[in-house]
């Protein structure tokens, strides 16, 4: 057990154990009752496209690194037509959280914190709100603070050992984080002045360093190779940064989630400025240097929020947590917040009752799509709605719905089909034609969710009543 037995007796102890478990249960409740991100969807269909032979970024639109997918690809091999590979895909994001939360507690007994204190600020991971909204998905970034996680705890154990070894993996592990998702390099750019303040102190050995960073590039070096082989590394630069870097969109992340943020930065700065505990200084320093890259860069998604959230759990354990178990009040406050966290989670499940996007939802509507379709069936959607095209060849399968690549020119990218929808129905005949309400529309160099810009625009009624079956939120051919 993590707690030692010789404490279970202890006040502390079943409080500590308490407030764990209400911070755990907001999380699984907001993880197997929320519906299904168009994210997810974009994740799954990813890995079917490879499972079908075809190469990224060459052969289908992404604009993510794709390891992930690749990690993934077993899970999408044997669950994939199944109608819970929702519950699934959660299931798998679960694990991922529980692998973060692991190397937060590692990181935190690393830098002194005790048992308890270490335990509660692993554990507070679950209730971010960034977390409980995005960190239950299906996605990358899950894996990228997992890996990156898992590196910096075998950084400072580098420090403090002085063994090479790890050192190596530390830096392989960093790299592991850069191919599963590109918005790593936020961390990186952090991580770098981290190496240079080590270096004139003289904390890292020279030939360490260029043996370990020589192995990376190494691996950069056949991963590109890799790319070009396949025909697809143009297409992955233009896709993965100059895609990337043109994107706008308006942010989804409330003002009132950010104080929390606010906050750590405060506790952060204090950290830094007063305390001794080298490794919590590092963990603040790069907690507000990625913070001041977000607030100039302002791409505000939740996800964005996730590795704040790693970050700030082990700051908070160091401020918050450490320092509140020894109180003798504690057990009370904890229990206090522990109520508190319980209500929350309660009326996450009562409301989730009523949700028409409640993640049984999804089942149904994949259960539907698997049964009318065949998987070398084509399927005309717009990526963000609800059927999901996951396992077909769809028709535009853009994040942004088809043509809406704005600013950059549209003859970039090979085979991809013009935003014509008439005329696509007309010459691919597509199995299923998602019945979409909006798209996502060009203005200027923004994105914008454009209710007047609808879905249906220019579509020949008449043909579609003649060929295809309406069933309500999508069209299936009959002939």
């Amino acid at each position: 057990m993590i707690l030692k037995n010789n404490l279970s007796k202890s006040p502390v102890y079943w409080s500590v154990w308490i407030l764990a478990l209400c911070m755990v249960a907001g999380y699984l409740v907001s993880a197997f009752t929320s519906g299904f991100g168009a994210d997810e969807r974009e994740h799954i269909h990813a890995i079917f496209m490879i499972l079908d032979g075809r190469v990224p970024y060459r052969d289908f639109f992404e604009h993510h690194h794709p390891l992930f997918w690749y990690l993934l690809q077993p899970f999408v091999y044997f669950w994939g037509d199944d109608p819970s590979v929702w519950v699934y895909a959660r299931g798998v994001a679960v694990l991922l959280n529980v692998g973060i939360v692991y190397f937060i507690y590692k990181i935190c007994r690393l830098a002194g914190l005790s048992v308890y204190g270490a335990f509660l600020a692993a554990v507070s991971w679950f209730a971010f709100f960034a977390v409980q909204k995005s960190g239950i998905e299906f996605r990358p970034d899950l894996l990228m603070i997992l890996f990156y996680l898992a590196g910096l705890y075998c950084f400072f154990l580098y420090l403090q050992q002085k063994r090479y070894g790890w050192l190596l993996v530390s830096f392989v592990l960093f790299f592991c984080s850069f191919l599963t998702l590109q918005k790593v390099i936020f961390l990186f750019a952090g991580q770098f002045f981290i190496l240079l303040r080590l270096f004139f102190k003289k904390r890292i050995l020279w030939f360490d360093f260029m043996a370990s960073g020589g192995s990376v590039l190494v691996l950069c070096f056949i991963a590109v190779w890799a790319l070009a082989q396949a025909g697809a590394l143009g297409v992955y630069f233009q896709l993965n940064w100059l895609l990337n870097l043109q994107i706008r969109v308006m942010p989804t992340v409330e003002i009132k989630h950010l104080y929390i943020f606010i906050a750590g930065a405060v506790c952060g700065g204090g950290i830094l400025f007063c305390s001794k505990n080298e490794i919590m200084r590092d963990v603040a320093f790069l907690y507000l240097f990625i913070g001041v890259g977000l607030l100039v860069w302002r791409p505000w998604f939740y996800q964005y929020l996730l590795p704040y959230c790693a970050l700030l759990a082990i700051i908070f354990g160091y401020v918050i947590y450490e320092p509140l178990i020894k109180l003798k009040w504690a057990p009370l406050v904890m229990l206090v917040l522990a109520c508190f966290l319980a209500k929350q989670a309660y009326d996450k499940w009562r409301l989730s009752l009523n949700d028409a996007f409640r993640l049984s939802v999804y089942h149904d509507v994949l259960a539907f799509m698997l049964e009318k379709t065949e998987p070398k069936d084509l399927v005309l959607g717009n990526g963000e709605d609800m059927v999901a095209t996951l396992r077909h060849s769809a028709l535009g399968y853009y994040w942004f719905s088809v043509g809406s690549l704005a600013t950059l020119d549209n003859r970039m990218f090979s085979k991809r089909e013009l935003p014509d929808y008439d005329l696509i129905i007309k010459a691919r005949k597509p199995k299923a034609v998602v019945n979409g309400f909006w798209r996502n529309c060009a203005l200027g160099d923004m994105y914008i969710v454009n209710r007047d810009c609808p879905f249906w625009e220019g579509i020949d009624k008449d043909y579609l009543n003649q060929h295809y079956t309406d069933y309500g939120f999508v069209f299936i051919r009959k002939d």
